[in-house]
């Protein structure tokens, strides 16, 4: 991915439980040689951490924080001059940052940082990197998403047992319910995190 003036990231996230002592429990992370970009929550109390090197400031935080065993969608944007956090579709911290935002070509590494440390503890779904600036209502959109959140079942519980298709059920919706469209305006990556398309 190669995002350079204008980048928006978003997910549906939900911790099993919050980092601890100074830890930040990564989302989403991208490196390259001329910078690095990430997405994770902070130790004690949940806060969104968004950052992005050689920008000054490189790192900040959100407001407010999140709550673990709960679906939340979160999301920040990069473009003239702004950083914004978005925590359920509100506007929840604004910045202004001086710099550009260009990472080169690399990957994103999800759940990990681009070290392969600090892990998420939970669920991650709907990922969607975008080479602009959502608008506040096109993130409220993507907030807007999410159904009824549930807990999938399936009668296999050996990992070398076998089961026809059509025993698997959802208990109820999840998060990927509605998702984002992949038709979506600059949209670089996004991950469905959807078994059902396993």
């Amino acid at each position: 991915l190669s995002p350079q003036d204008e980048l928006t990231l978003e997910a549906w996230i939900k911790p099993d439980l919050l980092p601890r002592e100074k830890a930040v429990a990564t989302i989403l992370s991208s490196y390259g040689g001329r910078g690095e970009y990430s997405f994770g929550l902070t130790a004690p109390d949940g806060r969104l951490r968004v950052f992005a090197s050689p920008l000054s400031p490189a790192e900040v935080l959100s407001s407010s924080g999140l709550m673990p065993d709960v679906w939340q969608h979160v999301a920040a944007s990069w473009g003239k001059g702004r950083l914004r956090i978005f925590i359920n579709g509100n506007l929840d911290t604004s910045a202004a940052y001086s710099g550009s935002l260009h990472t080169g070509k690399v990957g994103v590494r999800l759940g990990v940082d681009a070290k392969q440390a600090y892990p998420f503890q939970g669920a991650i779904d709907e990922v969607a990197l975008t080479r602009r600036v959502k608008s506040d209502a096109e993130i409220a959109s993507s907030a807007g998403l999410m159904p009824s959140g549930g807990t999938y079942r399936s009668s296999v519980k050996d990992a070398a047992a076998t089961s026809p298709w059509r025993a698997l059920s959802w208990e109820e919706g999840m998060p990927y319910g509605d998702e984002i469209i992949s038709s979506e305006v600059g949209l670089l990556s996004l991950y469905h995190l959807n078994e059902t398309e396993a």
